[in-house]
């Protein structure tokens, strides 16, 4: 007898949406950051706004995403998060404007949309 025949609910493993991996940064309210990353941004970013994304984003309320960076491979995402979280402040907003005034912009846009 299988789990669904006895009236039990079988979560399945989502399908992968993509092998890329990404590096990201949320503005939340009062003005603080948050670094994590994964392999679909616009999901998890909608993830963090309903308030099942993490501690850190329950407390405070994520209102945009402030950065993304591509990655070729989980192993470099996760890296290159820990060496994000390791930055001061200052030098996260840094990396924040430089992403909005390069056109690796406009390509994210476009990625988070598809």
């Amino acid at each position: 007898m299988n789990a669904e025949s006895k009236g039990k609910i079988v979560k399945k493993k989502a399908a992968k949406k993509s092998d890329a991996w990404f590096v990201y940064i949320l503005q939340c309210a009062g003005g603080r950051l948050y670094t994590g990353m994964t392999n679909d941004v616009a999901r998890r970013f909608l993830c963090h706004r309903a308030g099942s994304g993490g501690h850190f984003t329950r407390a405070f309320k994520p209102t945009k995403i402030a950065y993304v960076e591509p990655c070729a491979s989980r192993s470099d995402a996760l890296k290159r998060e820990a060496r994000i979280k390791r930055l001061d402040r200052k030098e996260k907003l840094l990396l924040t404007q430089k992403f909005y005034n390069s056109p690796q912009k406009e390509y994210n846009k476009k990625q988070l949309k598809s």
